[in-house]
């Protein structure tokens, strides 16, 4: 049944019959819904399901970050939502049931200030070059280094194919350390030690005013 808002002039949502009316931005729309969907089963068209799924799992896990959500709507003028940016942006480096090192939690923009990531025995380790990052960012304000774990969990052990967990530390840009070593909480580490694969994705933001200034994304599989 269709709903309408705003008294009788109002905007309509719903279904009524065939037709779906949908408000989309303030403007309405209408279309006729099919009496029936022909869904392909080959092996191409479950594989492409498969990894559209997981794009989605990941946009969603990023924008569900209110910096990272922030950083996507504030980086160009497309009018999208934010959700659909970072599917846009991720598609073509998702396999059909793995993330890649390729993937992206903020819009590349070609700053990069780490160099040697890597994840050892529970332990994220990344080396800071510490004078670009002072000339990027605002020495006398907190930087947030933001690690999002891709997880691939082993069947055996988990129902889930696949999880996504995040950690982060938070930092005076002035006090930036050359080097950053990180152990993951327990909990973390568990889930871990399950997995038979994964991805850490990195970024480091810092809000200058209303809006942020951000790194591209580091990544390192495990």
């Amino acid at each position: 049944m269709a709903r309408v808002t705003n008294g009788i002039l109002g905007s309509a949502s719903g279904r009524v019959g065939k037709h779906v009316y949908r408000n989309i931005r303030g403007k309405n729309f209408v279309s006729i819904r099919p009496e029936s969907y022909n869904t392909c089963n080959s092996d191409k068209a479950i594989a492409n399901r498969k990894k559209f799924g997981l794009t989605s799992s990941f946009a969603k896990f990023i924008a569900n970050n209110d910096a990272l959500k922030q950083i996507w709507k504030q980086n160009s003028r497309d009018k999208s939502y934010t959700y659909n940016k970072i599917i846009k942006a991720n598609a073509a480096f998702t396999k059909e049931q793995t993330l890649t090192s390729l993937n992206r939690i903020v819009p590349d923009n070609q700053v990069s200030l780490t160099k040697n990531f890597l994840f050892d025995e529970g332990v994220i380790k990344t080396d800071i070059i510490a004078e670009a990052a002072n000339n990027f960012f605002l020495p006398s304000e907190p930087v947030t280094f933001i690690f999002i774990f891709f997880i691939k969990n082993n069947p055996k052990e988990k129902e889930d194919e696949f999880a996504f967990s995040l950690m982060f530390l938070e930092i005076f840009a002035g006090d930036m350390p050359e080097k950053i070593s990180l152990p993951v909480t327990e909990e973390l580490f568990s889930l871990l030690r399950k997995s038979i694969s994964g991805v850490i994705y990195n970024t480091i933001i810092q809000k200058q005013n209303a809006k942020y200034k951000w790194t591209t994304t580091s990544s390192v599989e495990f």
